[in-house]
């Protein structure tokens, strides 16, 4: 209760100075973050020093950075059995919980937005450029200024729709497995040791049958559910 208590008493800009601290080599903080997020170390220099708060921009770049800190850092409050954690701070670690596939379907999500933004304004500058084409002999019928059509052709590149779907399929199997990882994280608050064999059941028939890249094969989930099966095998006697 007393760790609950100091977390709702943290504000936003104490947060957002906790999380760099632990997450960002100090030597370099502010350049690094400069690297990671695109934004001047000046003014993130200005934030810790107090002399700026913290921008709409900051605050979003270090949610898409570190995702799994991002309901923390916005409400104070930790949901780590669903992969929302917090930083290594040492006065909250009771709460905080190790859950890779969370953090890996987070950042995936993140990413896929991204690129369908980027596929979106690409396909937009590819139907201008179609329609050049076809009105190339008189581009007043196209009702763009002719210095701005050329911008726009200079910068064409055609959108990449096969890079888009391992995106995305790469999302869907994350969400698969972290569906997997938050079931087992929770299995123990289940009763009926019937429901829980069950549930182990259809996780074990999950990854099994999901069509996981290489880079994706989740080691930790698959020893958290061999553990867990052995277990309550044990405990429960089940077979």
């Amino acid at each position: 209760m007393t760790a609950l208590k100091e977390m709702s008493n943290t504000t936003l800009q104490s947060r957002l100075l906790m999380l760099i601290r632990e997450e960002v080599k100090q030597s370099r903080k502010f350049k690094e973050l400069e690297n990671l997020t695109g934004i001047p170390a000046d003014r993130w220099s200005a934030v810790e020093h107090g002399r700026q708060r913290p921008t709409c921009e900051m605050i979003e770049a270090v949610c898409k950075q570190w995702p799994q800190y991002a309901y923390w850092l916005a409400t104070g409050f930790v949901d780590s059995n669903y992969g929302h954690s917090v930083p290594f701070i040492e006065a909250w670690q009771h709460m905080r919980k190790n859950t890779p596939e969370s953090y890996k379907y987070l950042k995936l999500a993140i990413e896929a937005v991204d690129k369908s933004n980027d596929y979106a304004e690409k396909l937009s500058t590819s139907k201008i450029y179609e329609k050049w084409m076809e009105n190339k002999n008189n581009p007043s019928t196209l009702n763009i200024p002719v210095q701005n059509l050329g911008e726009q052709l200079a910068k064409f590149e055609q959108p990449d729709l096969k890079n888009l779907h391992e995106i995305l399929f790469k999302m869907n199997v994350a969400s698969s497995l972290r569906w997997a990882e938050i079931t087992l994280e929770n299995i123990e608050q289940i009763l009926d040791k019937k429901d829980v064999k069950t549930i182990l059941e259809i996780v074990a028939r999950k990854i099994e049958t999901m069509k996981v890249p290489e880079d994706q094969f989740p080691h930790e989930l698959v020893k958290k559910f061999s553990d867990l099966t052995m277990q309550f095998s044990e405990k429960n006697n089940l077979k």
